[in-house]
């Protein structure tokens, strides 16, 4: 399995800072797109479950979060889990 992630911020909601993880989940030897993985997303302070997703038809992701360290666990059937590390965006505050 390959995996193309990013990291990116969008407009905060009612002024709260937010990241968007998006990707691709693309199998390398086909080149075809993994339909329906699960995309996880752990905290890496903890390890604690954050939130998840599906992959679609195109084998396209995206997973809205709040700013913060994490990582990816991407799973399918028949698959070695793929771990996607160093997931992060941090936001500094004007002073």
């Amino acid at each position: 399995l390959l995996s193309s992630a990013i990291a990116q911020p969008p407009a905060g909601y009612g002024g709260v800072p937010s990241m968007t993880i998006s990707g691709y989940l693309i199998e390398d030897a086909t080149n075809e797109p993994v339909e329906f993985a699960t995309i996880s997303v752990f905290s890496k302070r903890d390890s604690s479950l954050v939130t998840g997703t599906l992959t679609d038809t195109k084998g396209y992701f995206t997973i809205d979060t709040k700013p913060g360290k994490y990582y990816l666990r991407v799973q399918f059937m028949g698959y070695q889990d793929l771990i996607v590390d160093n997931v992060n965006r941090s936001f500094k505050t004007a002073s």
